[in-house]
């Protein structure tokens, strides 16, 4: 592994540190998850749809879930990593608060800089992944 590779650890570690900033509370928790991207970030959500570009649109996307008052849950229950890349298969839930939420197993894509930051997060699933 070069010096200016993450190692698995670290891809784990941070991979960790997005989850856990589910359920966002209060944009507290959003400009925690925000902090875990480069400023030029790509998200795409579901893969397919529109991506989002850099922390502003990112900011606005996650703030969307808060406006509405989603409650999303993600625990991840395998990660695979290769090279800079790293797939989470992650149990997720999600829904208006008081209300049974959709749980679908979906798989996040990583993609990450030397430094440990998320360049590009793309995130898969679709109607056979419902739980």
């Amino acid at each position: 592994m070069s010096d200016t590779q993450l190692s698995r650890a670290e891809m784990e570690k941070n991979i960790h540190a997005f989850l856990a900033t589910y359920p966002a509370k209060n944009m507290d928790d959003v400009a925690r998850r925000l902090a875990l991207f480069v400023d030029d970030a790509v998200f795409e959500d579901p893969v397919g749809g529109v991506p989002m570009r850099g922390k502003a649109e990112l900011t606005e996307f996650f703030k969307g879930a808060l406006s509405v008052g989603i409650v999303i849950n993600m625990r991840s229950e395998k990660i695979i990593v290769c090279n800079t890349e790293a797939i989470s298969f992650t149990q997720a839930s999600w829904g208006p608060e008081g209300v049974p939420p959709a749980r679908y197993q979906i798989v996040h894509n990583f993609i990450f800089e030397p430094s440990g930051k998320i360049r590009q997060l793309r995130i898969f699933f679709d109607e056979g992944c419902a739980l």
